[in-house]
């Protein structure tokens, strides 16, 4: 049985089984499968942290927060959170042999198994929304191959039949009827560009109040890309409802890719590591080729030296906004994917021997160069669209990269309609839009198959699937996912996944990951966190740097109690009020904190309900010291 106070169990004698039966669900003989070399571990951890968060969740973040100044608290919460729990997370699995849940047990802390169970849920709903994503992919591929042979991309403003809607333009009453103003294509005449008015923020709308002296005019141009993709991305694709409580019916097209989506991750996952380890060749290196060539293309687009200059241009002011901190840690927390049983799940697969500190810093660096280095082709990007408007309509500045928010950049928009336009623009534009939303596909299952294999492992170690094959438990989760996945295909599905990712993660995450420091550095007397560092010693021969301990007792509970206080007191993490927009009622926001509460709530009913298994003697074979194998035995030699 397990022993308070001590990382291990006690040396008591345990009869030996020739299988684990119930809690090693990946076992051959006697032993858990493992992954097939040290690379495909690390190339896994790099696809499941390296996601689409990298690509528009962060370059939004920044934009949003005051350009470079972001970078500062971003870098910050990785070290300090990021880093080290990430660290704790990838050795426990490894050493515990156990996912999220079990490693409770083993650590002789069992009803601190509510945090497992807390994160197995957080991954289990994420999968539900951010699939949705990958799905979105799928249809933006299927409709770029139907258009080949028609030589336009299905959101250009070129097709036929389509038509630009009247540009809104506000000018000095004096020049309104002057036959210069307006030029051949619908366009203004820059040598007027003073005499028009522009609003606070944003372009003018029909129903603005105008200032006296000034006169509304519209004219419809024969260009217009952002209008053309904002178009397509709503009205075609997502055939988007009024708002969140108008489901308005399933859209047919989202459903199939949806479809497809889990197909695909469920021919990855029903083997487990032994196919999901040989994809991650392919999941975590294609981005990076399709990354690399979508920099070359985008840094010598038109004006991309404004996005760039905004990109790296720190407002120091906005250090002092507490939000920025906080979006910053949300998004380590998001991107790394600590918290969500996922790595402890990897780390479990790997050698017991692995150097997994060395792991965790390679992965981390790859994890934020991707992210830094996706915003220089993001920036550049937006520097590009910031000089097309600026012809189409005199209130967009080619360097006011922050006027570009009126177009819909905002979460899923920089992905789906700010990449649309550019590519529309570049030559080959076909071979662009394949590029760009392969690499967004191989992103997404990267990670979601992460999410999966965490689930899996859970339900397996926790011998709820006793005697099922694989195969099986893979192919019910896919399944319930899939059924539950449908809302977010409905017309009203965009509305859906803001909801969920804004109130998914929250709580839970930060609970956990709290939960996780104080039961290895507080409770049984630090014997835990001792234990860890000792056998990572003698394990891997390598030393648990001393500051971690630091950051793992003081610093990151205090740091996560201060987050989750921030989110609690903001309410609406939708930024609804702040948008004007009223498509999340507030018993929608209610809703979405109760759908952060859902991991809690299972977590308490878990443990309150339920007893902790007897964990199988599990033999070692790669320990070579003689002593007895068990994977708790005594740390002493």
């Amino acid at each position: 049985m397990a022993q308070p106070g001590s990382f291990n169990v006690d040396n008591e004698e345990k009869p030996r089984r020739t299988r684990p039966s119930i809690y090693s669900f990946a076992v051959e003989g006697d032993e858990r499968l493992k992954y097939g070399s040290q690379l495909e571990l690390i190339l896994t951890l790099v696809s499941y942290a390296v996601g689409l968060g990298n690509l528009w969740r962060f370059p939004y973040l920044v934009y949003e927060n005051g350009g470079g100044t972001f970078l500062i608290p971003y870098v910050i919460a990785l070290l300090t959170l990021g880093f080290p729990i990430f660290i704790l997370e990838l050795g426990l699995g490894q050493m515990l042999r156990q996912g999220t849940v079990n490693m409770w047990i083993r650590l002789g802390l069992p009803k601190l198994r509510g945090a497992g169970v807390a994160a197995t849920f957080v991954t289990f709903m994420a999968a539900l929304y951010y699939m949705v994503i990958v799905a979105w992919t799928v249809f933006y591929i299927g409709q770029i191959f139907m258009a080949v042979g028609t030589g336009k991309l299905p959101w250009e403003d070129s097709i036929p039949g389509y038509e630009c809607g009247n540009a809104t333009l506000v000018v000095n009453s004096t020049f309104a009827n002057d036959t210069n103003l307006i030029r051949e294509g619908g366009f203004f005449n820059p040598d007027f560009l003073e005499h028009f008015w522009c609003p606070e923020t944003g372009i003018p709308q029909v129903g603005l109040d105008v200032p006296a002296g000034y006169s509304m005019i519209f004219r419809k141009p024969d260009r217009c890309p952002g209008q053309a993709a904002v178009r397509y991305w709503n009205e075609e694709a997502l055939q988007k409802s009024t708002g969140i409580t108008d489901l308005g019916g399933i859209v047919p097209g989202m459903l199939i890719a949806h479809t497809i989506v889990w197909i695909v991750l469920y021919l990855i996952v029903f083997k487990g590591v032994a196919v999901s380890g040989k994809l991650a060749y392919v999941t975590a290196t294609l981005p990076y080729f399709c990354l690399i060539c979508f920099f070359f293309g985008s840094v010598t687009l038109n004006n991309a030296s404004a996005g760039l200059s905004y990109y790296v241009t720190a407002d120091l002011a906005r250090l002092s906004d507490v939000t920025v901190w906080q979006k910053a840690a949300t998004q380590i927390f998001f991107s790394v994917g600590i918290g969500w049983g996922s790595i402890v799940a990897f780390g479990s697969y790997g050698d017991k021997n692995t150097d997994f500190i060395g792991h965790v810093t390679k992965v981390t660096l790859i994890n934020c160069g991707t992210s830094i280095f996706a915003g220089v082709v993001v920036f550049s990007i937006l520097g590009f669209l910031a000089g097309e408007l600026s012809v189409v309509n005199p209130c967009f500045k080619s360097d006011s990269i922050p006027a570009l928010e009126g177009i819909g950049l905002q979460g899923s928009g920089l992905a789906f309609v700010a990449f649309p336009i550019a590519i529309s623009q570049m030559t080959p534009k076909f071979f662009w839009a394949f590029i760009f939303f392969i690499m967004l596909f191989t992103l997404g299952v990267g990670s979601g198959f992460g999410y999966v294999e965490s689930i899996t492992t859970v339900i397996f170690d926790s011998g709820v699937a006793q005697g099922q094959p694989r195969w099986k438990v893979a192919a019910a989760i896919c399944t319930v996912c899939w059924a539950l996945g449908i809302i977010f295909v409905t017309r009203a599905g965009d509305y859906w996944v803001k909801l969920f990712d804004s109130y998914t993660t929250v709580v839970a995450t930060f609970a956990v990951c709290f939960i996780e420091c104080i039961g290895m550095m507080w409770m049984n007397g630090g014997m835990n966190w001792t234990g860890f560092c000792e056998k990572t010693k003698r394990l891997t021969g390598r030393e648990v740097p001393a500051i971690l301990g630091i950051l793992l007792k003081y610093v990151g509970p205090a740091y996560m109690v201060i987050l989750l206080f921030l989110s609690i007191s903001a309410w609406d993490l939708t930024g609804n009020a702040s948008s004007g927009e009223d498509v999340f009622p507030d018993w929608i926001i209610g809703l979405g904190w109760f759908i952060g509460l859902i991991p809690v709530i299972g977590a308490i009913l878990a443990v309150s309900f339920s007893t902790p298994p007897e964990l199988p003697h599990m033999p070692d074979e790669t320990l070579q010291d003689g002593q007895d194998s068990d994977l708790n035995s005594p740390l002493e030699s």
